[in-house]
């Protein structure tokens, strides 16, 4: 079994190589194969000289040839010896042929044309033919079998005049029985006046007829892929203006190729350019114009936006007077008020701790009296804070030379009491740092109560005590003021809120006056004050007053 299917695999191997070499062989010779080619005299497009075919014609097909391995062979004739060698397939393939419906039906022809022809007649100076008419009576020379004779036959027929027709085997004879006197014109196509041996002893009428195309051509039915060929190239050829194609030109018929712009497209290009250079001008000034437009708006809009902040500052401020306004009025009535519920609290007790007796029962009633008596006092201290808020608000502009360090000694000292009382649980570290020049102009009794609050608050943020740090010096024009602490901090949600009045943390035990009291102090004296706070790390207060010159009053 084995070896029967290795003898299949040796057959099937075997016939592969043979179909290959086949096919490879054909392929070989369709690429180099001999290509028989008809020449005659017919300059500038063919022609032998010195044994070498040359023109336009021959300098094509041999580009092409050179592109696709055919060797040519010239065989050289007359035109009537090339018609009659194509026709019996003697030659393969004939140069410079036009095209006729006659001669479609006995030869094929390559689909692009070569080159445009029409027929002109040529006659004797002299004598003047000028129109068909002229030409009655007149013998014409033509070469036999060509087109020309075919237009001839036509021409007879078509216009009923008597021609003597002088044939002759190729054109450069035709023309000489002319110039020999043996015709009186000859027809010829237009390359004769292209020759350079074109005699001046005939000239060309006015007569031009049968405008056609020149190609190439092969018998009927046979060698399809020739023209084929021809047809590839050409179209690669016509397309590119440095190609071969128009360098023949040039060499033979000295043209060059020219691009044809008809006039009512050059009409239409300068319509169209001229609308273009308007509908440019008219967007760049329409886009100048939105641009001057946009930077106006840019700039309206600036000026609404910051008149609209001013408008939300102002009415911050004015709800905020009117908050502290409100605050006043209420403070006014409940101090009075309260007041008067405290004195003859504070009044008796003061009485009754001045009678007490030194028995058990009169240290204990001295004891709760005392209570009940420093219950009363702190009661009137928030009276008082409040009072002074209220001043503070209508008596901002009188100011006094004061000194900052020596109003927070008194703070300090004023304060003692709370850090005593606090350090029986923890004890609470007071570090001041205070410089000697920190005078200014300002309100003792506010500065005074501004610095008490931010010490009291910082107090209430250490409950587990903590350090406490004052510090006042002079930084260029200004005071500057920190009182930081090391407490519980606040939340920026806090922070940014905890200078609005009424706003408080501390429950009932708070007011939400104290720092409210504090930024309006500062703004009053013309100072700024920042905040720094973190949860768990502490309080940062630092305020900046300039040093100024303010109103001395008697006190």
């Amino acid at each position: 079994m084995r070896q029967l299917h290795r003898g299949r695999l040796l057959y099937h191997f075997v016939l592969f190589t043979i179909f290959t070499a086949v096919f490879l062989a054909e392929s070989s010779t369709e690429k180099s194969r001999t290509v028989r080619v008809g020449v005659y005299q017919n300059p500038p497009k063919v022609e032998v000289r010195d044994n070498k075919p040359q023109g336009i014609f021959i300098d094509l097909l041999e580009y092409i040839a050179s592109r696709e391995q055919w060797k040519l062979v010239y065989v050289e004739g007359s035109w009537n010896d090339g018609l009659r060698r194509l026709t019996s397939d003697s030659i393969d393939i004939m140069p410079d042929m036009g095209y006729s419906d006659t001669r479609n039906q006995i030869f094929d022809f390559n689909q692009i044309p070569v080159l445009p022809s029409w027929i002109q007649m040529y006659s004797k100076k002299g004598l003047k033919i000028k129109n068909i008419s002229d030409l009655n009576t007149r013998r014409i020379s033509i070469v036999e079998g060509s087109i020309q004779q075919e237009l001839v036959d036509r021409m007879i027929s078509n216009f009923c005049i008597k021609n003597a027709l002088v044939l002759s085997p190729d054109h450069h004879r035709a023309i000489e029985k002319v110039k020999s006197g043996e015709a009186d014109v000859v027809m010829v196509d237009r390359f004769y006046g292209y020759r350079k041996d074109s005699d001046k002893s005939i000239e060309p009428s006015p007569i031009v007829l049968n405008f056609n195309t020149l190609h190439f051509a092969t018998a009927k039915g046979l060698n399809h892929n020739l023209l084929s060929a021809i047809d590839k190239h050409l179209a690669d050829l016509l397309n590119d203006p440095r190609s071969i194609y128009y360098s023949t030109l040039i060499k033979w018929l000295n043209e060059k190729p020219e691009t044809f712009i008809p006039g009512i497209l050059l009409w239409l290009l300068a319509i169209v350019s001229g609308l273009l250079v308007i509908f440019f001008a008219l967007s760049f000034i329409l886009k100048w114009q939105v641009n001057k437009r946009t930077k106006e708006l840019d700039i309206k809009n600036a000026e609404l936006t910051a008149a609209l902040q001013e408008l939300r500052k102002a009415r911050d401020e004015a709800i905020k007077r009117e908050r502290l306004h409100a605050l006043g009025q209420l403070a006014s009535g409940i101090a009075h008020d309260f007041n008067n519920v405290l004195v003859p609290i504070i009044g008796y007790t003061d009485m009754l701790l001045s009678n007490t007796d030194d028995t058990a029962e009169g240290r204990d009633n001295a004891q709760k009296l005392s209570i009940i008596n420093k219950a009363a006092m702190h009661g009137a201290g928030i009276v008082n804070r409040i009072q002074q808020f209220y001043q503070t608000t209508r008596n901002s502009h009188v100011k006094s030379l004061i000194s900052i360090k020596e109003i927070i000694k008194d703070v300090i000292q004023l304060a003692s009491p709370r850090f005593e009382e606090q350090s029986k649980n923890a004890s609470i570290n007071v570090a001041l740092s205070l410089e000697d020049e920190t005078e200014t102009f300002g309100v003792k009794s506010d500065i005074h109560e501004m610095i008490l609050n931010l010490v009291l608050n910082a107090a209430d943020a250490m409950p587990s005590g903590g350090n406490l740090e004052i510090s006042a010096r002079k930084v260029g024009g200004k005071i500057e003021i920190i009182v930081k602490d090391n407490g519980s901090g606040m939340p920026e949600e806090v922070y940014t809120h905890c200078m609005q009045p009424f706003f408080t943390t501390k429950g009932a035990k708070g007011t939400g006056i104290g720092l409210t009291m504090v930024n309006s102090t500062v703004i009053n004296h013309n100072g700024t004050i920042e905040i720094e706070s973190s949860p768990g790390v502490g309080t940062t207060f630092k305020i900046l007053l300039p040093i100024s010159i303010g109103v001395l009053t008697a006190s």
